[in-house]
């Protein structure tokens, strides 16, 4: 006779406010740092006018730390705060 106990997987439990919002101020702090190294950098490199490349040279910066965090997997925040994002097919692992 079957008992009661399921096979399936536990759900994942979801993420405290707090976590998330701890989560996203840390990748924009991540992200202001990146921003703030680039636009010395162009600083340094071209002096004067770098006042006219600061708009590209921050979107620039922000769409690296896009790809970066892409293509690592997971964001900093969500490291930082050990989040896990998940899609509707992802189970725990044991």
């Amino acid at each position: 006779m079957a008992s009661g106990h399921s096979d399936l997987p536990l759900p994942l439990p979801f993420a405290h406010q707090a976590d998330l919002v701890r989560a996203h101020q840390k990748d924009e702090q991540c992200k202001g740092e990146l921003r703030r190294l680039v636009l010395d950098a162009v600083e340094e490199t071209l002096g004067g006018r770098a006042a006219a490349w600061q708009p590209t040279a921050g979107a620039i910066a922000d769409y690296a730390y896009s790809m970066f965090t892409v293509l690592a997997g997971s964001m900093l925040g969500e490291e930082y705060c050990e989040l896990l994002s998940v899609s509707p097919g992802l189970q725990p692992s044991d």
